[in-house]
């Protein structure tokens, strides 16, 4: 009897969970032997071919999908078996391509899911703030802002900012920050990952991300269409994916640790003001109330921008309904071991307040 390749996938795909499982009882063994070793070297490898790649690695991958695809439904048309020879053929090869993905995602990324909680490594312990907490927290940075923003050449209250504050090399700035801020944290810094944003505006804002990390290419994915105050801190959450991170909640810290230390004006604003902003709609939704006693007194200059970023958000609907794609990604977190889910983005609060107060 010949021996089916496609075993391989099915195979590779349960031994990567069985793998992934064992793994997530030894976090000093992931870190050790996975994030700050294995990933290492790939993260070298991809690097290494989008440094001459002049476009998105997606569109490559993409199309072979799609090319698959037609090739893979046109001999299942021509097979002489029974249609359910044929349907049992087609979900054998469905099930080894589900574990090619399965065992090539966590290769190549997941892995670091499994790895040592930031906050442990860096010996903070954050808890969720009290609400009056959270009211001083958002004041005293609405002070900071205020001075930030008075800050950035050419910034109105009545106005909120285009394109043109973005200093043209922000990749390779925001790069070096984070990597200078993982030095600081006593993380390794290999590689040099990519950001593409060469996308038509709202593409994967509709299906439901404004950026993410590609495990299969080794790109950050930015969409276009996000705002200018988003875009620095954005664009660093992606680059701290890149360098091994998987926890929503870790990135977001890493990228205001980014922006908040850059030399550069603007991006210093957004990065306080994205962080700002978790504040902000946690008030507006524990306490409506006396949220709008608050945003009477706001800043001009900060309710523009806050404004300004509702409006643009709102141009750019989902593809599909929003509790859907929440309660999707909050099942593919929880799966990979982050036990708060869609939720973990928040933990940003948590996790700058223990350290700035450590």
């Amino acid at each position: 009897m010949k021996f089916d390749k496609r075993i391989w996938g099915i195979g590779l795909g349960v031994l990567a969970m069985i793998l992934r499982y064992i793994l997530s009882f030894f976090p000093q063994a992931v870190e050790t032997l996975y994030s700050r070793g294995l990933y290492k070297m790939v993260r070298v490898f991809f690097d290494s071919i989008h440094s001459v790649l002049p476009f998105s690695a997606l569109y490559l991958l993409v199309g072979w999908l799609l090319v698959s695809l037609y090739f893979g439904f046109k001999k299942w048309r021509r097979s002489e078996r029974t249609f359910f020879g044929k349907s049992r053929q087609a979900l054998f090869t469905i099930l080894s391509l589900a574990g090619w993905i399965v065992f090539l995602f966590l290769i190549l990324w997941g892995f670091n899911y499994g790895r040592i909680p930031m906050a442990t490594q860096l010996k903070i312990s954050p808890k969720p703030l009290k609400l009056a907490t959270v009211v001083n927290e958002l004041k005293s940075r609405e002070t900071e802002l205020i001075k930030l923003r008075s800050n950035i050449s050419g910034a109105v209250s009545d106005k909120s900012f285009s394109l043109a504050a973005l200093p043209r090399d922000m990749e390779e700035h925001l790069r070096q920050g984070l990597e200078n801020q993982l030095l600081q944290l006593g993380y390794p810094q290999t590689g040099f990952p990519t950001v593409r944003t060469g996308y038509p505006k709202g593409v994967i804002w509709g299906f439901g991300a404004i950026g993410f990390y590609n495990p299969f290419t080794g790109e950050c994915n930015v969409d276009p269409a996000v705002h200018p105050v988003d875009r620095p801190y954005v664009l660093a959450h992606e680059l701290a994916h890149a360098y091994g991170f998987g926890d929503e909640g870790t990135c977001n810290f890493l990228a205001y640790l980014t922006c908040k230390n850059s030399n550069h004006p603007f991006i210093r604003y957004a990065g306080v003001f994205n962080y700002w902003q978790y504040l902000y709609y946690s008030y507006r939704r524990s306490d409506r109330a006396n949220f709008k006693e608050f945003y009477k007194t706001l800043s001009p200059g900060l309710k523009t921008d806050i404004l300004a970023i509702e409006a643009n958000n709102a141009a750019y609907p989902d593809f599909f309904p929003t509790s859907f794609r929440i309660a999707t990604y909050d099942a593919y977190l929880k799966a990979q071991g982050v036990s708060d889910g869609y939720a973990s983005y928040s933990q940003v609060v948590m996790l700058v307040y223990a350290w700035e107060n450590r």
